[in-house]
This record gives structure tokens, sequence and C-alpha cells, in this order.
């Protein structure tokens, strides 16, 4: 594994210790494992008995967030960085057996208001930064009988005026299905989860915005997503994170190309 000050391993608590990650544990790599749904698969696959790799833009945040626990910055836009990541890791721990991305398309506004920039900078990071990763890890996943995850956002299924980012997500499920068709044969499975609303820092951030052009409050806001559920609140980020860890194991071997609803019924009741 080499040493435990390289740079490749950024924990603190690691680089003053003489421990190495124990290699017998299945490994997983969360990209977007900074904060949110991300940080909660982080914490949720550890207490599973996994050796987790977190990853995000930003060094501070992910060493705010996973001191401790071994993390390594990677930007997803960055198609090279993102390869000699996930080849470093694997050579490094010597396996890997489940990459989950969760990454948000960033931008808010109405169809008319949202610029070409910010409708390329979701492609770039949502469909084509989840792209990027399967291309990385794929061949390892290969090699272990692994399962890669995409977190596909609701909006996948609901047009929304508000959030017209959200039909990237729509983009995913089909490479998500597509994938699953290459690579099962070998191996592999490839499956999404798509929760409904979920409490986190970019929801709260996405309530505030929306009351400001709605001229409301966010608490009105917020009820508003909550009504949308069948039992009336948002998920926890903890209730996401256990149904990812549910796919990654062996009795889950049906899902397949499937990105699994979990939206408490917030896309309404169709089946």
């Amino acid at each position: 594994l080499g040493s435990t000050s390289d740079p490749f391993w950024r924990s603190k608590v690691v680089q003053q210790s003489t421990n190495a990650p124990d290699v017998s544990l299945p490994v997983a790599w969360v990209i977007g494992g900074t904060r949110g749904i991300g940080a909660a698969v982080v914490e949720h696959l550890a207490r599973d008995g996994w050796t987790v790799v977190a990853s995000g833009r930003g060094e501070a945040a992910l060493e705010r967030t996973h001191e401790g626990r071994w993390w390594r910055p990677v930007d997803i836009r960055d198609g090279a960085a993102v390869e000699g990541a996930a080849a470093e890791l694997a050579q490094r721990l010597g396996r890997l057996d489940a990459a989950i991305v969760s990454v948000r398309e960033q931008g808010e506004g109405s169809f008319s208001s949202l610029t070409d920039e910010a409708w390329q900078s979701a492609l770039d990071t949502k469909l084509i930064g989840f792209v990027r990763v399967a291309r990385s890890v794929l061949p390892h996943l290969e090699a272990s009988s692994g399962v890669l995850v995409s977190l596909v956002g609701a909006a996948a299924t609901v047009a929304s005026a508000s959030h017209p980012l959200g039909c990237v997500n729509a983009a995913l499920r089909h490479v998500v299905r597509g994938l699953a068709m290459e690579w099962g044969p070998r191996g592999v499975r490839i499956v999404g989860e798509s929760p409904g609303p979920t409490r986190t820092d970019t929801r709260v951030a996405m309530i505030e915005d929306l009351a400001r052009r709605r001229g409301v409050s966010p608490d009105a806001v917020e009820e508003e997503f909550a009504r949308a559920t069948y039992r009336g609140r948002m998920l926890h980020t903890s209730e996401v994170a256990e149904l990812v860890g549910l796919l990654l194991v062996e009795r889950s071997a049906s899902l397949n190309g499937t990105v699994v609803q979990a939206d408490d019924g917030s896309i309404g009741g169709g089946l």
C-alpha cells in the first residue's frame, strides 16, 4: 500500500498512524461524498464493514466531513483526474467492489433564465461526470463482480418548471440501463436510486431560493415538499443511504439496470 503519509491518503488520523486499510474488507468509492446523501452513504457503508474512500471537489470539506476516514479530492468534471484516482485506488487497496456517484446538477432558475453555461455545467457534472466515473471504474468492478450505483434525482420522471435542470436525470436513467446491458454479461451490476425530497443543505438552499422567487416563507415551500410524500415529511439522508447499502449486497442480484424509485410517493400515484 505504500506509506500512509502518501498524498493519496489524506486523513490526518491515518497519517499519524501506522495502520493501513484492511484489504480483506470490500472497498467502496463514494464520489460526491462531501455532504448530504453522499456523506451519509460514506458513514453507512463504513458502519456496515466496508473500507470507504470518499471523494469530492473540496479538500477542506472532505477533511472536515471525513476526518479519520480515507478520502481523496477529485473533480468529476476532469476525466483524467477521475481515471487516475480510480486506478490508484484499485492499485493501493488491491480491489474495488463498489462505486457510488452522488452529485447534483447545479443551478436554479426557470427555462428562460438559465444560461447556456448552467445547462452545460449540469450536463458536465451530473451526466457526463457519471459516464467518466463508469468508464474509469467498470474494468475494476468487473474483476470483483462489483456494483456501480448512481443517485438519480426524482426529477427524472417529473417535469418541473422550477427546476428544469432536473431533466438531466432522465438521461442518466437511460445511461444506467444501457451500461447494465453492456456490462451485465461481464458480472457487473449497474443500478440507481432515485430518492424523493431529502433534507440536505442543497435542498434547504433550493427551498430558500424558491421562497425568494415566489415571495413566500421557506417554511411554506418546505411544507409543500413534505406534503408531496405519503408520510408528509421529507426523507432523511440516512434513509437514502440505507437503500444504497442494500443495492450493493448479493441479495439484490436481480436488480441490474434498475433505478429504484425511493420517493415515499412524492412523484404521485402512477404505477
